[in-house]
């Protein structure tokens, strides 16, 4: 009997194809499979083949482009779909981003991102054409005009300023895996437009600014409350980034009273606190641990605790300095008796950090603890730094500690790579580079006038 089989593949749509058995010449049963566009098409041709085998012959593939399943000579690999053969620009990436983020290749907070670049700077300029008339000239004509148009205005308080090159960097970032799933999976195209053929303009990465040593020693000696003081120490000394030091939660905390080689403090990072947005939160298919009641005006968006940090390897225990955990003590102290203070006014949701004044107990979000820090920084007079950058000062000041392999550094901040640690988060102290100088002068001038030169001298005389 006639059936549908499915063939998964590792890259592009699962193979759909029907079975046709038929007798062989030497009386065994053989099959024939018929390749298919869609489970539609397999559906509405089942029965066609069926009847040839029961009548005992071999199915003759004969559709025409007009065939009702919308496609042309399925047998031949790579044909193209009628079905959305005017799909415009604008149809094809709401249909991308809800297939990505069903898949589990965006998080909420980055697919919130990729639809705020769709919506500011593709829609607008490209939504109405349809995909078959954009060739390789058209997307270069398009990335070109990019940068004479103006950025959405946001939270411009005055006149946005023009496109930069990092947005129609994240502008290609998606349409050109935006015409890959429009050749895979609507077989709409047959190739992509996007290719390296295409100039886009260059930007450079500006580093981001941290404090060296003694600034860093001198902002973790500064009189602050123990909560702040314990975010400033916690970031450098566990390379911890904003959002996993924020969804922090006390059973993840392990802090003995006597501290040993065999039982060391340590913090166990496995969930991390973001701000998305509902339907964001829906089409990723994330479960979240704890979504908060929300407070704001804002009702398409809360404050969510995820279960899952970004990857697999930010997943971790990181050791605690004897100093960090005595701060963290005497901030959970400071915690308790501010629970005793608000009594049952204080939500308490088990979080290591947590809002004192207005709402106790609730999550703080990342923008209130960086305007606490820069309270802070203009309080004590430090250089202005972000707050994320004290990770990157902590990479640093590890890194220079003798003995120390970068692994271990790159393992303890959760980092993917050593090259991407060492190129965006560690950095080269002056002091080091004027140690490294006079090492130099040592190794290849000696202390004192060179020997030879010397000996030369009193042979002349």
């Amino acid at each position: 009997m006639a059936d549908i089989h499915t063939v998964s593949r590792k890259k592009g749509p699962d193979a759909i194809y029907i079975r046709q058995r038929y007798s062989a010449d030497n009386g065994g049963v053989k099959q024939k499979q018929i390749r298919c566009a869609d489970m539609t098409e397999a559906k509405e041709l089942l029965p066609l083949v069926q009847e040839a085998e029961d009548k005992g012959i071999l199915y003759v593939d004969t559709r025409p482009v007009s065939y009702p399943g919308n496609s042309v000579l399925s047998s031949h690999y790579g044909a193209v779909s009628t079905r959305y053969a005017d799909i415009t620009i604008g149809e094809l990436l709401p249909m991308y981003l809800e297939d990505a983020a069903g898949r589990g290749r965006f998080s909420p907070n980055v697919l919130t991102s990729k639809k705020g670049i769709v919506s500011n700077h593709i829609i607008p300029y490209i939504g109405n054409v349809p995909i078959r008339n954009i060739d390789t000239m058209f997307i270069q004509d398009f990335f070109d005009d990019l940068l004479n148009h103006r950025a959405a205005q946001g939270n411009h308080t005055s006149q946005a300023p023009l496109n930069s090159a990092r947005t129609v960097a994240e502008v290609r970032k998606i349409l050109s895996p935006a015409f890959g799933y429009a050749i895979t999976r609507l077989r709409a195209i047959k190739t992509n437009p996007i290719t390296p053929d295409i100039i886009m303009p260059k930007y450079e990465t500006k580093p981001r600014d941290q404090w060296d040593y003694d600034e860093l020693v001198e902002a973790l000696s500064s009189e602050t409350d123990p909560q702040l003081k314990a975010v400033i120490a916690l970031i450098p000394s566990e390379t911890v980034r904003n959002c996993e030091l924020l969804g922090l939660c006390w059973d993840c905390v392990h802090l003995p009273d006597h501290i040993t080689e065999a039982d060391p403090a340590y913090i166990y990072i496995k969930r991390e606190l973001l701000r998305v947005k509902l339907t964001d939160l829906e089409a990723t298919k994330v479960t979240p641990f704890r979504v908060f009641p929300n407070v704001s005006k804002k009702a398409s968006s809360r404050m969510c605790l995820l279960e899952k940090t970004k990857t697999s390897r930010t997943r971790r225990i990181v050791y605690l300095p004897e100093k960090a955990a005595e701060i963290l003590r005497e901030h959970r102290q400071r915690q308790v008796e501010m629970k005793a203070f608000y009594g049952e006014s204080y939500q308490d949701y088990n979080l290591v950090f947590a809002l004192e004044d207005r709402f106790p107990g609730r999550p703080i979000s990342n923008e209130t603890i960086n305007r606490y820090f820069r309270k802070f920084k203009e309080a004590h007079g430090l250089r202005d730094v972000t707050l994320y950058s004290l990770r990157g000062s902590g990479v640093t000041q590890k890194l220079r500690i003798p003995g120390i392999s970068p692994k271990v550094v790159q393992t303890d901040m959760g980092g993917d790579t050593e090259a991407v640690m060492m190129k965006h988060y560690a950095t080269a102290e002056d002091r080091d580079r004027r140690r490294l100088a006079a090492e130099i002068n040592k190794a290849f001038f000696g202390n004192g006038k060179d020997e030879t030169s010397q000996e030369n001298q009193d042979d002349t005389d």
